[in-house]
């Protein structure tokens, strides 16, 4: 039974055998056949099929360049929007840097006029505080006139002279615009004439603070002065030369008690103000 088995088992085998060595000539052609056929749908085996390859790879990528040039065409028109809007940014932080630099330059100036306002307004504080004093100032200046009576008369007839200047200078000035409209007098002799009016104009002002002595507000109102070549400082420095020469032991020297010498001295307060 063993010998029978094994003969059965290797008749099967050699039949089997038989039938695949039969059978393969049409197994390798059918494996030839399909491998050319998957061949043939991968490769162009005809010059018709690389030609058509060809023509479709070119306009694939033809498509593929006129996309990439649109891109490009959009991504320019981007790239120039955002350097028209760059530019116009750059336009308007400029004008806000100018416009910055106006504001405080204008600060400044409101600050300045601001300064010399609440100095006017002190000033003006000042002689308000003043004019309650004026009534007891004059009686006693009323005692005082008797013995100052013959200072007076100098300081009047030196006032009558810087008035008489004062006068002559503002002749001298009228003339001078006659002139300077007829293209006559330079720009330097205004100047000049200028300067000369203020100095008079000090020398005026500091005669009338000298006769009215300590009680007169000019002294105290040109100290706060700041500005060298204004009125208030030329009175400043002729009080201050006057104070030098007469020395500290100067006599208290009084005011008119006149209404008309009260108003003349106003007049100079406000000129020393300006």
């Amino acid at each position: 039974m063993l010998i029978q088995s094994v003969l059965f088992f290797i008749l099967g085998v050699a039949a089997t055998t038989f039938v695949l060595i039969l059978l393969s000539p049409a197994i390798w052609r059918r494996a030839l056949y399909l491998a050319r056929q998957a061949i043939a749908a991968e490769v162009p085996l005809s010059l018709t099929e690389v030609e058509a390859d060809r023509d479709f790879l070119r306009a694939k990528q033809a498509v593929e360049l006129v996309t990439r040039d649109e891109k490009f065409e959009r991504l320019s028109e981007k790239f120039a929007t955002q350097k028209r809007e760059l530019d116009h940014a750059k336009e308007e932080l400029f004008r806000l840097g100018d416009a910055e630099h106006r504001a405080g330059l204008l600060a400044e100036q409101l600050a300045d006029q601001t300064e010399e306002l609440e100095t006017e307004r002190q000033l003006t504080a000042t002689l308000s505080a003043n004019k309650g004093k004026e009534l007891a100032e004059i009686r006693d200046l009323l005692q005082q006139e008797k013995q100052a009576s013959h200072a007076e008369a100098d300081r009047t007839n030196q006032l009558k002279a810087l008035e008489k200047e004062v006068a002559t200078l503002k002749e001298e000035v009228a003339v001078a615009k006659k002139e300077a409209l007829a293209n006559k007098t330079t720009k330097t002799d205004m100047e000049n004439l200028r300067q000369e009016i203020l100095n008079t104009a000090a020398k005026f002002t500091a005669e009338v603070a000298i006769s009215e002595g300590q009680s007169s507000p000019i002294p105290e109102l040109v100290e706060k002065v700041r500005d060298r070549k204004s009125l208030a400082a030329r009175i400043k420095k002729e009080l201050n030369n006057h104070k030098k020469q007469s020395g500290e032991s100067t006599a208290k020297v009084a005011k008119p008690a006149s209404r008309k010498k009260t108003s003349t001295r106003k007049k100079t307060t406000k000129s020393a103000q300006n």
